[in-house]
């Protein structure tokens, strides 16, 4: 049975705007962009405007305001975690060396990641970079920081 959908030419021609983007928003790279998956997309593409909005908004830090190597970042800056060791976690994850997870990367070393890859993979690109990590590990922290309050 067919999945309900628009395959690449028909999304090309109801969504010329977004053709280019087929891959990227076919997140199971089944042929088909469901509902479900330009909804996620979607999702992704707002999360990156308010984060460069974000970005624009924070005033510059000056080098000597960063925690040195082990050093816990204040909330703030770092999100309450040490930056620099999830760092070394992924690069301790990422096998090949080419400086992203790919899907099986991420569930060999971590099956939460690899479970939820096209979530964390938040440009969509199929493989998770160092900062997508880092914001992943951000994001459960708040969450481990919320749950006990």
């Amino acid at each position: 049975e067919r999945p309900h959908g628009l395959g690449r030419e028909e999304f090309g021609r109801k969504f010329p705007g977004l053709a280019a983007h087929f891959d990227q928003i076919d997140a199971n790279h089944d042929g088909i962009v469901t509902r479900e998956e330009m909804v996620a997309f979607r999702e992704r593409q707002a999360g990156r405007a308010q984060e460069r909005e974000g970005a624009r908004e924070r005033p510059p830090r000056e080098r000597s305001e960063r925690p040195g190597q082990g050093q816990r970042a204040p909330a703030s800056e770092g999100g309450g975690i040490d930056v620099q060791a999830v760092k070394r976690e992924f690069r301790s994850a990422d096998a090949n060396g080419d400086g992203y997870l790919s899907r099986e990367e991420a569930a060999n070393r971590f099956p939460f990641v690899g479970r939820n890859f096209d979530r964390i993979d938040a440009n969509g690109d199929g493989k998770i970079s160092p900062d997508e990590f880092v914001r992943l590990r951000r994001y459960q922290a708040a969450a481990r920081r919320e749950s006990r309050q």
